[in-house]
């Protein structure tokens, strides 16, 4: 649950394509927003251990797994979303 509130996951899924986004495209724009004095361990977090942890909240409901490695919000993760742009969120 943290995970996704502090990847900004939701503002991440609610910015792309309403039918849901791959795997490899979430990592992307999850590195991106990392501040640049936090510099993401590349190693530790890859496209599929975050696939693996996006399954897990699909699981609990948190999140909609619509096909294999392509995940979209459902009403459950619209309650954490900030409402705040990507735009917003690069410039904390």
């Amino acid at each position: 649950m943290r995970f996704i509130e502090e990847a900004h996951i939701v503002e991440i899924l609610r910015d792309g394509n309403p039918q849901g986004m791959h795997v490899n495209d979430i990592h992307r724009a999850v590195v991106a927003l990392r501040p640049s004095s936090a510099a993401p361990d590349l190693a530790v977090l890859t496209p599929e251990r975050l696939g693996h942890i996006l399954r897990v909240l699909a699981t609990a409901h948190w999140l909609r797994e619509v096909s294999p490695d392509v995940f979209a919000n459902n009403r459950r993760s619209a309650v954490i979303d900030t409402g705040k742009t990507l735009e917003q969120l690069r410039a904390q």
